[in-house]
């Protein structure tokens, strides 16, 4: 397939086939001419006030027409040279067809559904009418429109009146014709909610009137008055306010004397707060067992009294309570309640009571009070786009929008999308980039908010008003390293990098240099202070070297590097996704299940038959550790570049742990030939450079070029690719004839090179 200036439009639009997509994307990547012409595509369909070409104008170069048939595949081939050479030699004329192409490929993509009730109706609305006496339509100049097919006859106005009923008026005809939708609501369906509810209401207001159990504020038959509980008020039950003399109640609520009158009771049992305890929580009150006649008269208010508590005469189990100063948690009921007696004895033995410190309908277990030392700042999911997944017991799940982060929880945001988390009581923003995967710690005494960052790319933003704030203290573990950030200035903006190191040596570990990263400051004051190196102090725009060993040397010298360019993740103005890549990524995220488990649902993404598609879903179990399904994405998967990130994500995952290799193993024998698995093995390792210096080494790498197994070239040709940076035309998927013509140039570079790939 040619790369033309049409194929490469169709390219960048989705509107090959997969095979023909993945062999422009190769031509592309290879031809450095091809994708210089893709930026500037890009560039100028994005780029503000740039003219169109004026149609009218003798020097626009192209005619409408000829454009309108070069899109549409239709132009002579003579022709379609000069119209790709206007548009190469012009922005204007290159932004205006590229801009149209894609306008098109939404249009017709997305063809409109027009609902078959709606179509029915339109052609009941009939012609619009023509000439009296006239068989067809006739245009301005006077021309008919259907001259070519007289079988097209349309009905006149005046055939159209003599057709109407002799009864049927202009208006009824045209009131009949009126959609429903446009017709008034008749005044019966307007007023039915407001009879359902006045009915409804009536309803209830009768049912209470008729039920005793309901107190209205009326007199009762024996003349006593039953009052309405007001919910702000502290109640003392007495004896005579049992129902039916049950006596389980009587012994629940304990015996009190009846007042003499002009006095107020003495409550043997007091509420310690506002907060009312509603009497049928009590055991052994039955609120059925209510005699037909008899009324409940309410108990008496006493006036407000010290707080008591009665002694336990049994040994009962009591709740701890939190040590001073800290106050109970909001909710909590301070109160001395009697407890019942045991369903079955009897009734002899006074009463006992116990302080309770927790709701009455939240019971807690004396060893889960954890007693907070510092409350976590509340963290809330601000974006009103993009994946956000949290890790929980049932697997990674995808977070809703303006949802709050606790403390404990993991969240990754899914590769290409950015994730804003926001820390209003800091006046703190924190964004994650794609593929970034961090742990909110909470808080300590030293540090306002503490965050582990596990891989990608994290910034962090002061947006304070006030000058002089005070210095926020941000702890930032990397990996299992302690750190501190400490944003200084009310502007400070900077941002922390972390990345996974790959395997480089045959089962190696890799130790404290299992990563790379820097800290890079933008604005403002920024203090940074870790364990390998002291106290550092970066003024924007600077930056500082958070790889182990980068950080030793530069502790030991006074000089700090310049930050010669913002990186495009925290520079604002600068846009990383491009308008294809955000297509894709819309479409990966559609495809994604809010209600399952990504372990559920991703799979199924990577087969998509869209490479872009299947290259995120397959990033996304790279970056929640879904590496048993890796292994067998590099065995099933199509594209090429869904299995080189999932070699990405296995050679990241490899060296982290020693109990790694044994599972690396057992999933390849399970989806590899077992003459396979070795050689596998021993390319998701890695080479070094020490290794490409070993002939032996370098001709092994070279005859794994020519390998039956597709992924073992590919696997073998990134590690020479990565050592010497040559490629000689090679492609891992490229037919046989093609690949040994390139084989026999890497059999041409080890002779030069004494049979080593590097000098």
């Amino acid at each position: 397939m040619r790369l033309t200036l049409r194929t490469l439009l169709a390219y960048l639009d989705d509107l090959l086939e997969a095979g023909q997509s993945r062999e422009i994307g190769e031509k592309i990547s290879e031809s450095g001419y091809a994708s210089a012409l893709v930026d500037r595509i890009r560039e100028v369909m994005r780029r503000r006030r740039l003219t169109a070409p004026d149609p009218k104008s003798p020097n626009s170069g192209l005619d409408t027409n000829s454009i309108a048939e070069y899109l549409d595949n239709t132009l002579d081939p003579d022709a379609v040279a000069d119209v790709e050479k206007v548009c190469l030699d012009s922005d204007v004329h290159l932004a205006e067809v590229a801009a149209s192409h894609q306008i098109l490929t939404l249009v017709l993509g997305e063809p409109v559904d027009v609902p078959a009730r709606t179509r029915e109706r339109m052609y009941a609305l009939g012609p619009s009418g023509k000439p009296a006496g006239s068989g067809a339509l006739v245009d301005e100049e006077g021309d008919s429109q259907f001259d070519s097919d007289p079988s097209v006859t349309i009905p006149s106005r005046h055939a159209a009146e003599e057709s109407k009923p002799p009864n049927d008026t202009n208006g009824e005809t045209f009131t009949k014709t009126i959609p429903d939708y446009l017709k008034p609501v008749p005044l019966w369906r307007r007023m039915a909610p407001v009879a359902v509810g006045v009915l409804v209401g009536a309803v209830w207001l009768a049912v209470a009137y008729v039920d005793p159990s309901i107190p209205l504020g009326k007199s009762s038959d024996d003349g006593n008055t039953v009052a309405q509980i007001d919910p702000g008020t502290e109640l003392a039950v007495s004896p005579e306010d049992s129902i039916g003399n049950d006596p389980g109640l009587e012994a629940a609520i304990g015996t009190t004397p009846e007042p003499t009158p002009g006095q107020q009771s003495e409550p043997e049992v007091v509420a310690a707060n506002k907060t009312p305890r509603d009497i049928a929580q009590l055991d052994g009150f039955d609120p059925d067992a209510r005699p037909g006649t008899a009324t409940v008269p309410m108990p008496a208010v006493p006036s407000p009294q010290p707080e008591t508590e009665l002694a336990s005469t049994t040994p009962q189990p009591v709740t701890p309570t939190l040590p001073d100063p800290t106050p109970p948690p909001v909710g909590t009921s301070v109160a001395a309640v009697t407890s019942p007696p045991t369903v079955g004895s009897s009734v002899s033995a006074p009463s006992t009571t116990v302080a309770l410190t927790t709701p009455a309908s939240v019971p807690v277990k004396p060893e889960t009070v954890v007693v907070p030392t510092v409350p976590a700042p509340e963290m809330l999911y601000t974006s009103r786009e993009g994946v956000l997944a949290r890790k929980t017991d049932e697997g990674w799940l995808t977070m809703p929008h303006r949802t709050a982060i606790r403390a404990g929880d993991r969240v990754a945001s899914l590769e290409p999308f950015s994730a804003l988390l926001e820390i209003s009581s800091l006046d703190l923003l924190i964004e994650l980039k794609g593929g970034a995967v961090i742990e909110y710690l909470g808080a300590t005494e030293d540090e306002q908010v503490s965050l582990q960052l596990l891989s990608g790319l994290i910034s962090m933003q002061r947006r304070s008003s006030d000058t002089k704030t005070e210095p926020i203290v941000v702890g930032l573990r990397l990996m299992d390293e302690p750190c501190r950030v400490t944003l200084q200035s009310q502007s400070a903006l900077c941002g922390a990098e972390l990345n996974m190191a790959e395997a480089n040596a045959y089962e190696k570990d890799l130790g404290e240099d299992r990563y790379t990263g820097g800290l890079f400051v933008v604005n403002g004051r920024v203090g940074f202070v870790g364990k390998l190196a002291g106290d550092v102090r970066l003024v924007g725009p600077s930056w500082f070297p958070l790889t182990p060993v980068d950080r030793r040397a530069m502790a030991e010298s006074d000089e700090q590097p310049p930050l010669l360019t913002i990186p495009d993740w925290l520079d604002a103005s600068s846009s990383r996704i491009s308008s294809t890549q955000r297509r894709y990524s819309s479409r990966f995220q559609n495809e994604i299940d809010d209600e399952q488990p990504l372990r559920d649902s991703i799979p199924s993404i990577v087969k998509s038959k869209i490479p872009a598609i299947s290259e995120l879903a397959v990033k996304t179990m790279a970056t929640t550790s879904m590496h048993n399904n890796l292994v067998q994405v590099l065995a099933e998967a199509e594209f090429l570049e869904a299995r080189n990130a999932a070699i990405a994500g296995l050679r990241r995952w490899l060296p982290a742990a020693p109990e790694n290799r044994e599972t690396m193993r057992a999933s390849l024998q399970r989806h590899f030939p077992p003459d396979q698995v070795d050689t596998l093995y021993r390319l998701l390792w890695g080479y070094s450079e020490d290794d490409a210096r070993n002939p032996a080494t370098s001709r092994l790498l070279v005859d794994w070029l020519g390998h039956d197994s597709q992924v073992i070239r590919q696997l073998a040709f990134n590690h020479v690719y990565r050592l010497t940076g040559q490629r000689y035309d090679f492609r891992p998927i490229n037919p046989a004839n093609q690949r040994k013509v390139a084989l026999d140039r890497w059999y041409s570079h080890l002779e030069r090179n004494d049979g080593k790939l590097l000098e």
